[in-house]
Formats: C-alpha cells, sequence, structure tokens
C-alpha cells in the first residue's frame, strides 16, 4: 500500500504472536539473546494494544497478564530453553485466543475510530 496501514487489534496482536514465534525460533537455534529481544518485543506490542482499552476493564486485565508472562519466559531462555519453548508455544496460542477475545470488545476501545476521536477531542 501506498499510504499508511490502518491498525486494528487483530493486526496488533498477530504481530505480538509473530514476536513470540520468532523467538520460538530462535530457542530452536539457541540464540537466546535474539530469544529475549523478541520476547521483549511481545510484551511491548502486548503494552501498545493495553493502552487501548479502559483502565479498568477486562480487556485489559487479561493483556497484563498475558505481558507478564510472557516476561516470564526470559530467564527460562537464558538456560532452561526446552521449557521456554513450551511456554513460548503456550504464550502464543493464549495470544490468538485473546485476540479473538479483543476483537469482539474493540468498539468499547481506541481501536473504535468514533471512540478515537471523542477522546482526541476532549478537553
Amino acid at each position: 500500500p501506498d499510504g499508511p496501514t490502518s491498525t486494528s487489534v487483530l493486526r496488533d496482536m498477530q504481530a505480538a504472536a509473530r514476536a513470540l514465534e520468532a523467538a520460538e525460533t530462535a530457542l530452536e537455534r539457541g540464540d537466546s539473546a535474539t530469544a529475549d529481544f523478541l520476547l521483549l518485543a511481545a510484551q511491548r506490542e502486548l503494552g501498545s494494544v493495553h493502552e487501548r482499552f479502559e483502565a479498568s476493564s477486562k480487556a485489559r486485565s487479561k493483556l497484563e497478564s498475558l505481558a507478564r508472562d510472557v516476561g516470564a519466559i526470559r530467564p527460562l531462555a537464558g538456560g532452561r530453553v526446552g521449557e521456554a519453548q513450551a511456554v513460548v508455544a503456550e504464550k502464543r496460542a493464549e495470544t490468538r485466543e485473546l485476540a479473538r477475545f479483543l476483537h469482539k470488545r474493540r468498539a468499547k476501545s481506541l481501536y473504535d475510530k468514533t471512540a478515537l476521536e471523542r477522546r482526541l477531542t476532549e478537553p
């Protein structure tokens, strides 16, 4: 495309899932430094999605929990690679499941164009 690509909760959650998939691949190759970087990238992407939902929402709570779980994989990547790979695969599946949950609630988030415009025009 020649212009900016519109964002969506599904697209952003797919980016987090891709980072987890790449981290799993890095672990398979024995590249713990790259795996660590990619786990951080997945956490960052989850954080970006988190910012678009209401502070006290179930969506935000689920995103926080998943991001913490992804962060907990980082110490495993340095030594317990097999365990780290299994947890990454589990969290990737959880990311896809959460994406569907969030997609159903996108109208109550800043992914919704009307809600975003309203928020941007608030005093």
